[in-house]
């Protein structure tokens, strides 16, 4: 009566066996007869508005999903590099013990792979969005790494070019265990006996294919000398770049020069 309504259609909004509340419409300035059709549309717009409610509350609990999701995979990747860790340590333990030499390189070299490792579940952890973390950031961590375990790390100065690319951590780990061996590999081998020079690790995508380049300006290899320089490494970095379904390039002529061309998607493809 206060607002002079005249006439009134009302159509609760239902959602199973709850009301949520009502539509309807109303007439102040006669009194009016609503129509089948109107009623049908009322109908129709309740509906809609309870649908929407739900769309609305079903976003809500998959953005609280996805945010549970991600601290939970940040914990997986948190713990799986505090494992990686623990065990990079009891190899450190043990290479110490070890009197022969050749066997003590052995277990330091597994000690870095395996620290190449965590340090990509570590990029992970410390990324906001897990989907898409940094590669350059692993690589950059990587070489940091390589460079603080070398003694000549002052003369042999390691450039990068890492564009900013997505890759699933199923082809990070190979691409970082790669520049790992190579790197380690031009950090021992390719200046002995003459002056440092330079190591450069590249990795750029063009036409639907990402490039990993490791090259130096060192005394390169050649036939036998390939495989001489670091047999087992090499041997890895071929397994490696078959597990990307890539294709391996090297050249020893002018430096050592290794390239790895493969597809951005998932190993699985």
């Amino acid at each position: 009566e206060m607002q002079g309504v005249h006439s009134l259609l009302s159509v609760p909004m239902m959602q199973g066996d709850h009301c949520l509340g009502f539509v309807g419409f109303d007439s102040v300035r006669d009194y009016k007869v609503y129509s089948a059709d109107e009623i049908r549309l009322l109908r129709l717009h309740a509906q809609l508005l309870v649908n929407l409610r739900n769309r609305q509350s079903q976003e809500i609990l998959l953005k609280n999903s996805l945010e549970e999701k991600n601290v939970l995979m940040k914990e997986i990747h948190h713990r799986v590099k505090n494992n990686l860790q623990i065990v990079s340590s009891l190899l450190n333990i043990q290479a110490n013990t070890v009197s022969d030499p050749e066997t003590r390189q052995a277990l330091m070299d597994s000690q870095q792979r395996i620290r190449a490792m965590a340090l990509l579940h570590e990029t992970i952890y410390q990324t906001n969005d897990l989907s898409g973390f940094s590669f350059k950031e692993y690589v950059e961590s990587i070489i940091s790494y390589l460079a603080e375990q070398t003694a000549r790390q002052e003369q042999i100065p390691i450039v990068t070019d890492i564009a900013d690319i997505h890759l699933e951590p199923d082809r990070a780990i190979p691409c970082g265990l790669i520049i790992n061996e190579l790197v380690t590999n031009s950090l021992r081998h390719a200046f002995t006996g003459r002056s440092p020079g330079t190591i450069w690790v590249s990795l750029r995508e063009s036409g639907g294919q990402v490039s990993l380049t490791i090259r130096d300006d060192g005394v390169g290899f050649q036939g036998d000398d390939r495989k001489k320089s670091g047999s087992f490494g090499l041997t890895l970095v071929e397994s490696l770049a078959r597990q990307l379904k890539g294709t391996l390039y090297m050249d020893g002529i002018d430096g050592a020069v290794v390239t790895v061309a493969f597809s951005p998607g998932r190993g699985k493809e």
